[in-house]
């Protein structure tokens, strides 16, 4: 049972990913070179650990909050910002994977 929800997820995923491959192929031509490819890749990936280094931050500053015993609003707070920084770090997680997709489709693949 465990295995089928998570075979479930990684199509959602791969969807997600397949997606915006596709937007991406569609706005922007395609990659010229390796170091094209890679440079795009690495901003992307920045993006995505710049998304992680704030969820780190408000998991520090939730942590501070249980320790002084702030119960309820403050809590509850940082926790919305957490869910918020959330979806933006799965959609830089999309967003890089989609252009590690490009680099192999545009730059590997023809060789």
């Amino acid at each position: 049972m465990e295995e089928t929800f998570k075979q479930k997820q990684k199509l959602k995923i791969d969807l997600l990913i397949s997606e915006e491959f596709m937007n991406a192929c569609e706005k922007f031509p395609r990659h010229n070179s390796a170091h094209e490819s890679y440079a795009i890749a690495l901003e992307e990936f920045e993006e995505l650990t710049d998304e992680l280094v704030q969820i780190k931050e408000k998991m520090n500053e939730l942590w501070i909050a249980i320790k002084n015993d702030n119960q309820g609003s403050k809590q509850g707070e940082i926790i919305e910002q957490i869910k918020d920084l959330n979806l933006k770090l799965i959609t830089e997680a999309v967003q890089f994977s989609a252009m590690t997709e490009r680099f192999y489709n545009d730059i590997i693949l023809p060789f």
